[in-house]
């Protein structure tokens, strides 16, 4: 019975897709730093990305600068 528990992963993905359901672009946090439970992203009007939690009152504010390629350090 334990297979079918929900255990929530520690890893946050955000997809940026078209009309058509075509993804544009992902951003990736597979450390779980940026946002623990990210529920929803919006795009502020400067172009920055405002993302809230499941699990508190904050956001945070990703801007462009903040994002890396995947396989950066």
């Amino acid at each position: 019975m334990d297979k079918f528990m929900f255990h929530p992963s520690h890893y946050n993905l955000l997809l940026e897709m078209n009309e058509k359901g075509e993804i544009l672009q992902s951003l990736h946090d597979p450390s779980y730093d940026t946002v623990h439970g990210m529920a929803q992203v919006i795009t502020l009007s400067d172009g920055r990305l405002a993302l809230s939690t499941f699990f508190g009152s904050n956001i945070a504010i990703l801007n462009d600068k903040d994002a890396r390629a995947i396989g950066q350090v």
